[in-house]
């Protein structure tokens, strides 16, 4: 099979890059051909290393309507996989796919989020005028090239379910894999420790990733006594300030057992995921979190959002909570942990491992497969 994915970044680092370029990958290796379409990427050694993919790079979207159009002449696809929504450039060339009649299916990475549509947490103001703008390009631009998708990807159920409140009904379901290298399958998580340490990592984006659900669950543990058997890290990048916002916060709240670290990379992950007993990511919109899948590989148990897509995964493979995103029902979660959920922890922690070790991009990439062809026979 033939298959162009477009999407912005494809070639630079970072979470939907990274994800996409796994499956590019995955792709490749089960025989498919396939093509890249992206801006100008970072990664200037991604090309030599991955034989059977191709790349087109445009330096803006206008200059990669002409290169498209030749391409797809040569390359003929069967398909294309388009990621995210709310991209300038996948407008453009979007219309490039359907006038060459490629029919494409898009996977929107947790953008279709209400709370991701109406509200702007990072270093841009959140302004009425910002968001009346995004929603009238979504309303206007996105949704008919939804519409008009021969299929779209849904990474959770959660994500399905947005998807339906679209009125969009030709949706598949599969999520995102695990990296090879990220499971230890020599792990054995026999018992949390004492205190039970809860981690998170990734871009300190408070509202974003639900820091402060975090911050507001360690208050309640405090303030019923609790705080003595529960220790917190908080380990990522700063995003417009937030680091001072949650040590200012740590004070104000006389939080003890918290801990706030520089990001952590590499090797120097294997020493967080040893004192980790519970990953958390209480996301109030994501698209599969990567800490989170690397956490799984670790056999590490997640406590986790259906907004963030790993909610729904986390349920119903037994390997963690799902949580409501709200400040009363992770405060909840986290009292219920400390005091009386270390009789299934083991267990929780073994089918962490075994969905990391059954969900790798080959599997992905398979199952992808599968969905292409049954796309491509109904047309």
């Amino acid at each position: 099979m033939k298959v162009v994915h477009v999407y912005r970044d494809c070639l630079t680092p970072g979470g939907v890059p990274h994800q996409t370029r796994r499956l590019v990958e995955a792709q490749a290796r089960l025989g498919h051909e396939i093509l890249t379409v992206s801006l100008a990427g970072e990664d200037s050694t991604y090309h030599s290393r991955r034989p059977g993919v191709s790349h087109l790079q445009a330096s803006n979207a206008l200059h990669g309507v002409h290169a498209l159009r030749r391409v797809l002449k040569s390359f003929r696809p069967d398909l294309a996989h388009v990621s995210a929504v709310l991209i300038p450039s996948h407008r453009v060339w979007i219309p490039v796919l359907r006038r060459a009649n490629v029919p494409y299916v898009i996977s929107p990475h947790g953008l279709l989020s209400p709370l991701g549509m109406s509200t702007r947490f990072n270093a841009r103001a959140a302004s009425r005028h910002r968001i009346r703008l995004k929603k009238a390009y979504f309303g206007f631009l996105d949704l008919p090239m939804l519409r008009a998708a021969a299929a779209l990807h849904a990474q959770a159920d959660y994500e399905s379910e947005l998807i339906a409140g679209f009125g969009l009904a030709n949706t598949f379901t599969i999520p995102l894999g695990v990296d090879e290298e990220w499971v230890n399958s020599g792990v054995d998580r026999r018992a949390p420790h004492d205190p039970t340490t809860f981690t998170y990592l990734g871009r300190l984006d408070i509202y974003h990733k639900g820091l402060d659900l975090i911050l507001a669950g360690f208050r309640e543990l405090a303030r019923q006594g609790l705080h003595k058997k529960a220790r917190l890290i908080i380990a990522g990048s700063d995003v417009g300030g937030s680091r001072g916002t949650i040590m200012r916060r740590l004070r104000e709240a006389g939080l003890e057992n918290v801990e706030v670290r520089e990001p952590t990379w590499g090797g120097d992950k294997e020493v967080l995921w040893k004192e980790t007993d519970y990953f958390l990511s209480v996301f109030r919109y994501a698209g599969m979190a990567r800490a989170t899948a690397e956490a799984l590989g670790q056999g590490i148990p997640v406590v986790a959002s259906r907004e963030g897509n790993w909610g729904d995964w986390v349920r119903r493979h037994d390997m963690g909570f799902c949580v409501e995103a709200d400040e009363r029902s992770v405060a909840d979660l986290l009292c219920r942990i400390v005091t009386d959920e270390s009789t299934r922890y083991v267990a929780r922690a073994k089918n962490a491992l075994s969905f990391a070790c059954s969900h790798s991009w080959q599997w992905v990439a398979a199952e992808m497969t599968t969905a292409y062809e049954r796309l491509l026979a109904r047309r």
